[in-house]
């Protein structure tokens, strides 16, 4: 019995070469492209859940008020670690990082390296990082000791063993006393090296214990297991008041909460100030979910209304094998088991389609997303259970409605009678062409947003600067003047300028007092750039108040400050004029306001523009900003680098165009945006075969009609209209349920941004006639070549 319902099926599906390679086809593409984003989605979550005690790991950030303003920080002070260790029995560890850059020299090479972190010897007890070469208890217990990630340590020595040899970085000699294994590339954070934490201590021992506002560290915590979080959250407000609060009004600058922020979830949540590493973005992850689970229901739509279509040409059979003696449970489990044998097909070609695709998604992503049996099992039993649940959901309809005719209707009636009740077809194809609309709307969003991204003006001129890193090296700092006119005199440079960061990355935050009203200062944490005298004019920074900074008032340097309008607005003052003259008092420093500065973006376009605070010390430079002319720019770099060699032979040449700097902040954007055209483009794919196979079954099933109005007079025309009625009304209606869907999702996404577009009317009307157009196009040729048969053709079987 089983081998002659293999066997039926293996004829029916044989015999249905296009509807079969309709179904197949469609079917496994929206299967791939579920695993592919599901892969993907699954590679984002699992940011830093290799940890085995990550889920009692948490990270101690700030929210942090003065008296102009809120700020909302990643990071923590050097005191909060130990302290939170000493008054909380929850707490069984903490680990403070500092992140810094080192020049490193060995065997004559000078090597910067930018991923560096001091950290508390007990790193290795409360993180997942496994020393190869090493012992963890005391590799970071001694000042001066260093552990080498493998790839560093193959960097610098090569296959020798490295542990116990020595490091010079920035002048001072290192021990190498260990080697661990590479940082995942599922981390929220990465590093080269991780440096002790006793070298700063030894040296900053008073601020160590006493510097509450010294917020550059980032410390994690260790729970207890069994810790109730909420708890401890509830004890943090007395812990701020005990040890924070006497120096917090003395200085005007409170802490309205130290946030336990867990650590699987620091990647996707949204950036405080100061973070480290990368970010992913949640709400990216939530519209390529969406866009995974509107392809599958794509596929899958086609294939239950396909199925459902071509059991309509079968029910003579079901007929014959009734009077033959076949019980309707038997003729249920045929029609099931022929759905699930074309649904298993269709997933292993799925798969198979994964494995060629997968390569380039990586590409595309930079990821090193994998498919196998041991690290995903858990996606190839889903995609069983997904075969076998579309199989029977695809032929559950006509197995039991089929097997449930008396013989007599069956040979009485038409086929087409027996499944007239197209409700449920009609809802699976209105939902396609929902699907189809959203996505080719919100495509369209997205790459509005990410045009905007690059083509807005950030109140600065980005192009053409080449960024140069000294950071580390006070010789080049203390004659910057000298290096400057050489780089300037190089041809194809048109200008030079220093500065301390650049706009894009993140800015040192200061405590500094502020003349607000005539006589009365007040205390504000503000956002400060530090700069020479020529940065604002080579950046193009337009002054909206006063003057910029100037070599004509010698005392610019060390007595004049410059704001940005947002600041202005911030101090209450209704017009930057009223700015001028304004005294400061920064960490000592005191001057008066000489300018105030249009507002420019000198952070990512995710963040809104904040008070920010220039002034020039040239105590403070790392980089150099080196304006170059249009025409031949890799010869310019060229002369730059040999030029530099000159300048700073002890100093590598390192650098990098702002530009491309800049672009790197919507990285995510850029990759959602590439991604979701690309699937979008599958989905609309494969919403089209369906429409195909349904269309083609519509011309057939009224095959000898079309004739019979052939002969009657119709026109080809007039059939086309016959057969594409009812769909075009199908996508009308799609049409006005797809467009509160797309304005809901794409609005979801463009919260993230604080410069975004304007949602046009019209993407959503090209949206819908673009669905209306590729669909009336297919309807039409098949209509049409229906339409143009010879009607004795059609007749001659009556």
């Amino acid at each position: 019995m089983l081998r002659n319902y293999i066997k039926a099926a293996y004829r029916n599906l044989l015999n249905n070469k296009g509807f079969t390679f309709i179904n197949v086809l469609g079917l496994a593409i929206g299967i791939a492209s579920f695993i592919i984003i599901s892969l993907f989605v699954y590679h984002e979550l699992s940011y830093d859940r290799y940890h085995e005690k990550g889920d009692r790991i948490f990270r101690i950030v700030e929210n942090l008020n003065t008296d102009n303003e809120a700020l909302f920080q990643s990071t923590s002070s050097p005191p909060m670690g130990p302290a939170f260790a000493r008054e909380f029995p929850e707490v069984t560890g903490f680990v403070r990082f500092l992140q810094s850059r080192y020049l490193v020299r060995k065997d004559g090479k000078t090597f910067l390296e930018r991923e560096c972190y001091l950290a508390d010897s007990s790193v290795f007890d409360v993180f997942s990082l496994h020393l190869l070469k090493g012992n963890s208890k005391t590799a970071l217990t001694a000042p001066h000791s260093i552990v080498l990630t493998e790839s560093t340590a193959k960097k610098y020595f090569g296959d020798t063993d490295p542990v116990g040899q020595m490091l010079e970085m920035d002048n001072e000699n290192y021990t190498v006393t260990g080697v661990m294994g590479n940082v995942p590339e599922n981390s929220h954070f990465t590093f080269d090296m991780l440096i002790s934490f006793t070298t700063f201590s030894s040296k900053n021992k008073e601020a160590g214990e006493n510097a509450w506002f010294w917020n550059s560290f980032h410390t994690y915590l260790l729970l207890a297991e069994g810790s109730d979080v909420k708890q401890l959250k509830a004890k943090v407000p007395a812990f701020i008041e005990k040890y924070i609060g006497k120096q917090a009004r003395e200085y005007k600058m409170f802490y309205s909460d130290l946030p336990l922020q867990p650590l699987t979830g620091i990647y996707l949540e949204a950036p405080r100030s100061w973070e480290n590493g990368k970010r992913g973005s949640e709400s990216n992850l939530f519209i390529l979910s969406i866009i995974a689970v509107f392809i599958l229901l794509i596929a899958c739509f086609n294939y239950i209304n396909l199925a459902t279509a071509r059991a309509s040409r079968r029910v003579k059979e079901v007929g014959l094998r009734k009077v033959l003696g076949a019980e309707r449970s038997a003729l249920v489990w045929q029609f099931l088991g022929e759905s699930i044998i074309v649904c298993f097909i269709a997933t292993l070609l799925g798969v198979l389609i994964t494995l060629l695709l997968l390569p380039r998604f990586n590409m595309l992503t930079e990821t090193s997303l994998s498919f196998t049996i041991g690290h995903q099992g858990i996606i190839w039993i889903g995609l069983l259970i997904l075969s076998v649940v579309l199989g029977i959901l695809s032929g559950a309809y006509p197995a039991f409605v089929a097997s449930g005719f008396h013989p007599l209707q069956i040979f009485k009636k038409t086929p087409g009678v027996l499944f007239s009740n197209q409700w449920l077809r009609k809802m699976l194809v209105s939902s396609q062409f929902i699907i189809s609309i959203t996505l080719i709307a919100g495509t369209v969003l997205v790459f509005q947003q990410l045009s905007l991204l690059r083509t807005i003006h950030l109140g600065f001129d980005k192009e053409k600067t080449l960024i140069l890193d000294f950071s580390g090296d006070g010789k080049i700092n203390d004659r910057y003047e000298s290096v400057k006119s050489e780089l300037k005199d190089i041809p194809g440079v048109k200008a030079v300028s220093t500065s301390y960061t650049v706009p894009g990355e993140s800015t040192t935050n200061l405590g500094s007092d502020v003349e607000i009203k005539e006589g009365v200062m007040s205390q504000t944490n503000i956002n400060t750039f530090v700069l020479d005298y020529d940065f604002i004019p080579n950046y193009d920074i337009k002054v909206v108040a006063g003057r910029t900074f100037s070599r004509d008032f010698p005392a610019d340097d060390t007595t004049a400050f410059m704001i940005n309008e947002a600041a202005a607005k911030n101090f209450g003052w209704k017009t930057p004029e009223t700015a001028l003259g304004r005294k400061v008092d920064q960490q000592g420093k005191k001057g008066t306001i000489v300018g105030v500065v249009k507002d420019f973006h000198y952070r990512s376009l995710h963040l809104k523009i904040e008070p920010l605070l220039l002034h020039v010390n040239k105590n403070w430079f790392q980089k150099f900003s080196v304006k170059i002319q249009s025409g031949n720019i890799p010869a310019t770099v060229a002369a730059i680098g040999n030029k530099w060699k000159t300048l700073a032979p002890d100093f590598p040449f390192h650098y990098s165009f702002l530009d491309q700097d800049y672009d790197r902040l919507y990285k995510s954007e850029d990759q959602l945006g590439k991604i979701v055209s690309i699937f979008s483009a599958l989905a609309i794919f494969i919403a089209s075969l369906g429409l195909i196979g349904l269309t083609s079954y519509a011309v057939e099933r009224r095959f000898k009609e079309i004739a019979i109005r052939k002969v009657l007079g119709a026109s080809a025309g007039g059939v086309v209209v016959l057969i594409s009625r009812e769909f075009m009304r199908l996508i009308v209606v799609s049409f006005i349920i797809a467009i509160p869907i797309t304005y809901y999702m794409i609005n979801l996404w463009l919260d993230n941004f604080t410069d975004r577009i304007s949602i046009n009317p019209v993407i959503f009307v090209a949206a819908g006639l673009s669905v209306l157009l590729v669909s009336w196009l297919v309807i039409s040729y098949l209509s049409l070549r229906a339409a143009l048969t010879n009607p004795v053709e059609s007749l001659r079987t009556e």
